[in-house]
């Protein structure tokens, strides 16, 4: 990548079909990851969810490990990122960063009302809180934003790899649960299950709780390696854009990081199918230190195929539902609270996991369907269009 200040243009302002292409595939990625903890309190927690049973479900729980685990929200990020800078426009006008500023405290709202009541596993609360990050650093070229981005990646290579080996050294540690602290961990999942099956308070108890609980992997985890994502994204759009970048990678460059990021993820499902501590623990490292190659991958591969000339038509549908994915990415979660919970079927706990995934299909294939059935009626989305009449309100005046 070529090194440019953010006054450089990036590649156009206009909308890009092939983000939103991008963007929508991650929304059916995430949905795939996210179904799982509606569907299963075990799952939330690390535990042997009792419904999942048979070949199919630990063929599915391969599957979802390789491939979707940890590969499709760096993408979400990356395109925040890369978003921001077309939001910010050639100049950053004061205006632009008033108004970009004024997303993030939305972002924040939405991120805090989802986590506590829909899904602790929420999104917005990080992004709302490293896109004013981003914002402060609006003034950094391109290089300076990928050796920070690379900085974090090792920081956090480092660090899990050093308590992979502290815990292979400690080999008492890295041996499984004791019996009583398996059956203690059964019971809590057992009365969250229980919980969220009732609805009504004792399940918003229950999600503020697992909201909480997920407050460390979010400080230690999910920041830094959002923030990673979010400063690729903004570099690429800062170079001439994704076809002019990525796109135009050779193919043995692609393969070869698809191949990296297949092993990474090869040793992380691997991790997650263990019982034994050090297992789970190289598995979680392979994730960080491996599993953005495959994220790159996927990346790469939307680059090349935006050039094809069949493209366009082809992923029409991805596109359609990357355009209102503020939309479907919170509706997923109402989808599946009214499927999982009390206030709905309750079929958490009931399914299989191979019966869960076929109902993040279905709903996924609605969302596409629903995508196409608005935009043609209407210029974007619900929710995104309350989103652009908070942005059009007018700016206080300057003091």
């Amino acid at each position: 990548m070529k090194d440019s200040s953010p006054s450089a243009s990036p590649t156009t302002p206009s909308r890009q079909w092939g983000l939103d292409a991008l963007r929508g595939l991650a929304l059916g990625g995430i949905l795939v990851v996210n179904i799982q903890w509606f569907s299963s309190a075990y799952q939330w927690r690390g535990l042997p969810e009792p419904s999942f049973v048979g070949d199919w479900d630990v063929a599915c729980r391969w599957l979802i490990s390789l491939f979707f685990e940890g590969k499709f929200y760096p993408l979400f990020s990356f395109l925040f990122g890369y978003s921001l800078v077309l939001q910010l426009g050639v100049n950053a006008t004061p205006v632009a960063v008033s108004k970009a500023r004024r997303r993030q405290w939305a972002l924040l709202a939405l991120g805090l009302l989802h986590g506590t009541l829909l899904f602790p596993g929420d999104v917005l609360l990080t992004y709302g809180v490293l896109g004013a990050v981003l914002l402060r650093w609006r003034d950094w070229p391109v290089t300076r934003r990928i050796k920070v981005a690379i900085g974090l990646w090792l920081m956090l290579a480092v660090v899990y790899g050093a308590i992979a080996v502290a815990v292979s050294a400690m080999g008492e540690l890295a041996a499984a649960p004791s019996a009583k602290e398996f059956e203690q961990a059964l019971a809590q999942a057992h009365t969250a299950q229980l919980a969220l099956s009732e609805g009504g308070w004792r399940m918003h108890q229950q999600r503020v709780v697992d909201w909480v609980d997920a407050l460390p992997n979010l400080l230690l985890l999910q920041f830094p390696s959002t923030l990673m994502w979010m400063l690729l994204g903004s570099a690429v759009a800062l170079s001439g854009g994704l076809r002019a970048s990525l796109g135009a990678w050779p193919l043995r460059r692609g393969l070869l990081l698809g191949s990296l990021g297949v092993l990474g993820a090869w040793l992380y499902a691997r991790g997650m199918v263990a019982t034994d501590g050090l297992t789970q623990l190289i598995g979680v490292w392979a994730l960080v230190a491996l599993g953005p190659a495959l994220s790159g991958a996927y990346i790469w591969l939307m680059a090349r195929a935006e050039q094809q000339p069949q493209a366009p038509a082809f992923l029409r549908p991805l596109a359609q539902a990357g355009r209102m994915s503020l939309t479907l990415y919170l509706s997923q979660s109402l989808i599946c609270a009214l499927l999982f919970t009390g206030y709905g079927l309750g079929w958490v706990g009931q399914l299989t996991l191979a019966q869960t995934l076929g109902a993040a299909g279905l709903v996924y294939g609605l969302q596409l369907a629903g995508a196409r059935w608005w935009l043609a009626r209407h210029p974007t989305g619900p929710l995104e269009a309350l989103m652009q009449r908070w942005l059009s309100r007018p700016l206080p005046p300057s003091p």
